[in-house]
């Protein structure tokens, strides 16, 4: 939607806006000055209500209140803090904490190369902790329909946050209800495409799992949905332990799967704690690889003749230096 709001303008004569931060279909971001706390900015989300007639208006009106009330109340170090909620017009309005970062899919997109496996799990590690927490506190499936690769912001220093989840079901065609089983295609799992819309801790583990894909190869999942090239034959340099995770994780059938939250964080601490070499290494993965495998390998095969031969020349030397002092230097 374009943005309705120009610089300068004061919402709820306290949120003075600075400029626009981001601008999609369904929403706007602004980054705001809080005229009541001097040096505060804050991020708000603007969404326009198109409702066709009066009930509806009210409907969306009161969902969004209680869904806003709900998202005030999470607080989570891995989770954009939602402060304020108002409705002015037509608009419906978040104020949230401003995070410095970027998202997930600009800063992979823009590197030449993926993340390391370390920070790779490190990110990995944050978003399952707040997935978690937000599990733990019985958040609506629906909320997970906008766990995207822009919602998801990395600082320079590898914290990350979630922002802007939930409210999706305020747009929904048919009720709030018949988004529980859509998402983005960035990381939604395919038994929330399927007609009974099925969805449990197994799809988040999916979407976790393609994440970590994303995160290890550049490639957004949502290129071949559903259909990943293995990853080990996009990045060879990932070991077999975290290779096995992705693997697991995003397998089409839910059963095969881990079953929860749990299980995953469970492997995930077992990978870190217990590095392999990656398999790529064993197969020669790059020249330099090879080259250094095959050094250490003639190296090893050739070493007992190498001392021989050095106790040879020694020898063959020290006879050489007494022969000459006995007959030339010796008075």
């Amino acid at each position: 939607m374009p943005p309705t709001i120009q610089p300068g303008v004061v919402l709820r004569a306290r949120y003075r806006i600075v400029q626009v931060l981001n601008q999609s279909r369904h929403a706007n971001v602004y980054l705001v000055e809080d005229q009541h706390l001097t040096g505060r900015v804050w991020a708000v989300r603007e969404m326009q209500l198109l409702a066709v007639d009066n009930y509806e208006k009210n409907r969306v009106m009161a969902q969004f209140q209680a869904e806003a009330l709900r998202l005030s109340q999470l607080s989570h170090a891995n989770l954009a803090k939602v402060l304020d909620f108002f409705i002015e017009g037509n608009n419906l309005y978040i104020v949230r904490e401003y995070v410095h970062g970027t998202p997930l899919g600009q800063m992979l997109s823009g590197r030449a190369m993926p993340l390391s496996e370390r920070e790779a799990l490190n990110c990995l590690g944050q978003i399952l902790e707040a997935i978690t927490y937000l599990m733990s506190n019985k958040v609506p499936a629906v909320f997970f329909r906008e766990l995207t690769a822009e919602n998801i912001l990395v600082s320079k220093s590898g914290s990350v946050k979630i922002i802007d989840l939930g409210l999706a079901g305020l747009f929904a065609t048919g009720g709030p209800d018949s988004q529980q089983r859509v998402g983005s295609l960035d990381y939604a799992s395919p038994e929330q495409f399927s007609e009974n819309g099925a969805f449990d801790q197994r799809s988040l583990v999916y979407s976790l799992g393609a994440m970590l894909y994303h995160m290890l190869t550049r490639r957004n999942p949502a290129l071949s949905p559903f259909a990943l090239e293995p990853i080990e034959e996009i990045n060879p340099n990932i070991t077999p332990a975290v290779e096995d995770i992705v693997h697991r994780c995003t397998e089409i059938d839910p059963r095969d799967r881990f079953a929860t939250l749990a299980d995953l964080k469970k492997n995930l601490a077992q990978a870190v704690k217990t590095p392999n070499a990656p398999k790529g290494r064993g197969a020669k993965s790059s020249a330099w690889d090879g080259a250094a495998d095959a050094f250490h390998e003639e190296s090893g095969e050739n070493s007992v003749w190498n001392w021989a031969l050095g106790i040879f020349l020694l020898t063959l030397m020290s006879g050489a230096l007494l022969a000459i002092y006995y007959y030339i230097l010796r008075p």
